[in-house]
């Protein structure tokens, strides 16, 4: 069971790809996923020593006749040194909720982040700049053309 939560988890095999290949239903393979992972989320450890912060959103329900396309946004721990990893997933593409996750946490770990990657929506940078740090380094690909985050940018308000 932790191989298949593993290989999901850590090797970003799809639930269907994995039970194909092990001849399972894909039930079995998000269950085993829900059993290994859901202690791991609950862990408010999982949050410690995060450093730098990631956000961009993914539609997950693409728009039809009778609904609109409905977003998620992973947030991600994008401290330097390490992997990147998934904090958590938020409902819907918004500055609000992400603002809100950031407000949840205590002001020393918000303090601690001193980096932060964002999606071009504006109401991202909104957030971090209303429930944040003091001042993060922020970067977005709309800022520059270049491949890695300038060290001058500020999600402090111009004036």
């Amino acid at each position: 069971m932790v191989t298949v939560a593993l290989r999901v988890g850590a090797d970003a095999d799809t639930v269907a790809a994995l039970a194909r290949e092990l001849g399972l239903g894909r039930g079995t393979v998000m269950r085993a996923v829900s059993e290994v992972g859901s202690p791991l989320i609950a862990d408010p450890g999982r949050l410690d020593d995060v450093q730098g912060l990631g956000g961009d959103e993914q539609a997950w329900q693409h728009a039809n006749a009778h609904r609109s396309t409905q977003f998620a946004t992973g947030i991600v721990d994008l401290s330097p040194g390490r992997a990147a990893r998934l904090l958590d997933v938020v409902p819907v593409r918004s500055g609000t909720v992400n603002g809100t996750w950031i407000a949840q946490r205590d002001d020393h770990w918000r303090e601690r982040v001193t980096v932060a990657a964002l999606d071009p929506l504006r109401g991202y940078l909104n957030a971090l700049r209303t429930t944040g740090p003091t001042r993060p380094r922020c970067w977005t690909p709309s800022m520059s053309s270049s491949a890695s985050p300038p060290s001058t940018k500020s999600a402090t308000p111009r004036a």
